[in-house]
C-alpha cells in the first residue's frame, strides 16, 4: 500500500510538471504563431486579389 501511495504521488507530480511545460511551451510559441498566421494571412489574400483580377 505505501509504495502505491508513492506511485500516485510520483505519477501526478511528473503529469503537473509536464502540464506546466506544456503551458510554458505553448505561451512561448503563440507570438510567434500569431504572427506566422498573419503574414500567411496577408499572402493568401494577395493572391486570391490576384487570381481575381486575372479572372475578372
Amino acid at each position: 500500500m505505501r509504495n502505491f501511495k508513492n506511485f500516485i504521488k510520483d505519477e501526478r507530480g511528473d503529469f503537473v510538471q509536464y502540464a506546466l511545460f506544456l503551458v510554458i511551451v505553448v505561451l512561448g510559441l503563440a507570438p510567434f504563431l500569431a504572427a506566422l498566421t498573419d503574414a500567411v494571412g496577408i499572402k493568401f489574400t494577395q493572391f486570391t486579389d490576384k487570381v481575381n483580377q486575372i479572372g475578372g
